[in-house]
């Protein structure tokens, strides 16, 4: 295995990880916080991560969820991403999370890349949210740490 190769593995399965414990968490926030009744605490299914977005898409776009995930496979039949050449997530991460005017001598030849790559550009856009998608994020992670707060103190409650 190349070691471009071994990097995106090692990205796929931290990404894997952190939709694993998302799912969790979701689960854990569905379960009813009425006292005693086993049937609410079963855990309910959740769509995917995709799935949501196929049904959000779907439904923004006014076509069925069959043409959205049709219209993703095309576009992967047709993709070339990833290059050998194309960055890694974690290697946009260290991109990201260095300074400027340190940045490394490979990171120069890496960030040249990116502007001949669209996939590597579009990734690279997504470590650098704009002002608003920023404060949106933060909005909804005060908002998500606010209810699980909520949810341990009702279940602290309840023991």
């Amino acid at each position: 295995m190349m070691d471009w190769e071994k990097q995106m593995d090692a990205a796929l399965k931290r990404d894997d990880q952190l939709l694993q414990d998302h799912a969790v968490e979701a689960r854990a926030d569905r379960v009813s916080l009425a006292a005693g009744s086993a049937a609410a605490a079963a855990p309910m299914p959740e769509a995917s991560l995709y799935e949501r977005a196929v049904t959000a898409a779907s439904a923004r776009r006014g076509v069925s969820p069959e043409a959205i995930m049709r219209e993703d496979y095309q576009q992967l039949s047709y993709s070339s991403y990833p290059t050998p050449e194309c960055l890694t997530p974690d290697e946009i991460e260290s991109l990201h999370l260095t300074d400027p005017a340190g940045l490394p001598a490979w990171a120069k030849d890496r960030l040249r890349h990116v502007d001949a790559c669209q996939p590597c550009r579009r990734l690279f856009a997504s470590m650098h949210p704009d002002a608003e998608r920023r404060d949106s994020f933060n909005q909804a992670l005060k908002q998500a740490l606010a209810e699980e707060a909520v949810v341990a103190r009702v279940l602290a409650g309840s023991a």
